[in-house]
């Protein structure tokens, strides 16, 4: 007689269906806004020169680094949203998401830290935003496939598999809060989407998928990597074959719409 099956965690039935967890749509590691340098840290891939306590803190401090400036994008669209005078709910998303991305930034600053390792200070734009300077709207639109869709969409999928992975439990944790959120912050990049289309030419529609087939191509060349050991481990972020099956579930369930 078979032993009965445990029940599977939150993160494991996420894992198991994407498609209805993230919807039609796409996927992405963090938010980078446009003209947004690297964080000046060290590699971390396999092979690096590093001993694993910097190698984890620099891990976490480039995450931390990316959803700070996150913070920033999120504000800019809010901003933006308004002068175009959209529909309320959604810059009212658009804030929701900058305070997620302000307490992500919080807790993978406070991961770095147990590593001795310091976030690098974020440059970017104040977010202020006049009728006559609105960015146009296909640039706009652009930006909420490649950045929202495709790269936050896979980054809410990894996170999901280091809240399982993760050897600390603390870590565990975070990225359960960084995985629930994320996925929240591309369900507003859906919705967001579907008002732009709403407002864009056929042409124009046309452009994004183009944006978006881009931006996938790309992801596929920067995630599938070997990381130093530790960093798989201890933060569960997934090795070549994972990042693989990854891409593999998403492309399947979600891209493949």
């Amino acid at each position: 007689m078979n032993a009965p099956k445990e029940p599977e965690s939150n993160a494991e039935a996420h894992l198991r269906d994407l498609g209805s967890v993230l919807r039609p749509g796409f996927l992405a590691v963090p938010r980078r806004p446009n003209g947004l340098e690297a964080p000046p840290l060290p590699s971390i891939l396999a092979g690096a020169s590093i001993d694993d306590d910097r190698a984890l803190g620099t891990f976490y401090a480039g995450l931390a680094y990316f959803a700070h400036a996150s913070v920033h994008d999120f504000d800019r669209i809010a901003a933006e949203l308004t002068a175009d005078e959209a529909p309320p709910q959604l810059h009212v998303r658009a804030r929701a998401c900058a305070r997620a991305a302000t307490n992500h930034a919080s807790l993978l600053g406070e991961l770095a830290a147990r590593h001795a390792v310091e976030v690098p200070a974020v440059v970017v734009p104040p977010p202020l935003v006049e009728d006559d300077l609105l960015r146009p709207l296909l640039d706009r639109a652009r930006e909420n496939v490649v950045q929202g869709c495709v790269r936050e969409g896979y980054g809410a999928v990894v996170a999901w598999h280091q809240a399982l992975a993760a050897d600390d439990s603390l870590v565990r944790k975070v990225f359960a809060i960084l995985a629930h959120d994320g996925t929240a912050h591309v369900e507003f990049a859906c919705e967001l989407r579907a008002w732009f289309d709403a407002r864009l030419t056929a042409e124009a529609r046309g452009t994004l998928m183009r944006a978006e087939r881009s931006a996938i191509a790309e992801l596929r060349s920067v995630v599938v990597v070997e990381l130093v050991p530790v960093v798989e481990a201890v933060a569960g972020a997934p090795n070549r074959a994972a990042a693989e099956s990854l891409l593999e579930q998403v492309a399947a369930s979600i891209w493949s719409r």
